[in-house]
């Protein structure tokens, strides 16, 4: 069964509307293994007068949904579908106008601690036993699980954001990180993405360089390993 004329695997309507670029902003909690915060989403309709988003979700909870006008935030309406194992959740969003155009929405949200595409490791389970560890897999949709989105490669977005995690620890995303200060690191990606290719990672982590433009981040305790792994790529 095909969830829409896309991508079987997704039920966006991919080809109403467009998400474009993505901001993020995102807060890492270990003891409840969840990320919160928000999803501005940057729309481009692909045919006049749309009325409704479909996008993908599995297990998130969503506290609001806003659309940004210049009088300000719009509340918006919306369902979420029963979930359906391994695809997660129709979501879909109202709009309060046939609306063609840009637009932007705001969403507010948790993830669940079981979300697919989160690995979550205890002190005890990392190489240096003193700090636990997050790491994602988006690949091939779950992405849906992090974030309300069009998860299919059909659609690219860039991205920004800003990860807050614990002081101690270092947060890396797939993208160019800007600058980083005490439990907070502020990320950019100009190059329009899948989403199966967002990324996170949270821990204690220490950087080799092996190239003149590549790095090599591991745990201090697998540095030299993993530096000599990639050493010819």
């Amino acid at each position: 069964m095909r969830l829409s004329p896309i991508d079987p695997s997704s039920y966006s309507n991919a080809h109403e509307l467009i998400i474009r670029h993505v901001d993020l902003d995102w807060t890492v909690n270990f003891e409840k293994s969840t990320i919160s915060g928000s999803a501005t989403l940057y729309f481009k309709t692909l045919k006049d007068d749309v009325e409704e988003i479909f996008l993908d979700a599995s297990e998130l909870s969503i506290a609001s949904m806003a659309i940004k006008g210049s009088a300000g935030e719009i509340p918006l309406n919306w369902d979420v579908g029963g979930h359906v194992d391994n695809i997660g959740s129709k979501l879909t969003v109202y709009l309060p106008t046939k609306t063609s155009g840009e637009f932007v929405v705001v969403v507010e949200y948790e993830t669940d601690p079981k979300a697919s595409a989160l690995q979550w490791l205890t002190a005890a389970q990392t190489c240096g036993k003193q700090h636990p560890y997050l790491f994602s897999q988006c690949q091939a949709i779950h992405a849906r699980s992090i974030v309300p989105c069009q998860d299919t490669p059909a659609v690219k977005f860039t991205y920004n954001a800003t990860l807050r995690h614990p002081v101690g620890v270092t947060g890396l995303m797939s993208a160019v990180r800007k600058r980083s200060e005490a439990g907070v690191s502020y990320f950019e990606q100009k190059t329009p993405i899948p989403s199966y290719l967002l990324a996170i990672v949270v821990g204690a982590l220490v950087e080799r360089q092996i190239g003149p433009i590549s790095s090599v981040w591991a745990e201090q305790e697998q540095i030299d390993e993993s530096a000599e792994e990639f050493s010819q790529t």
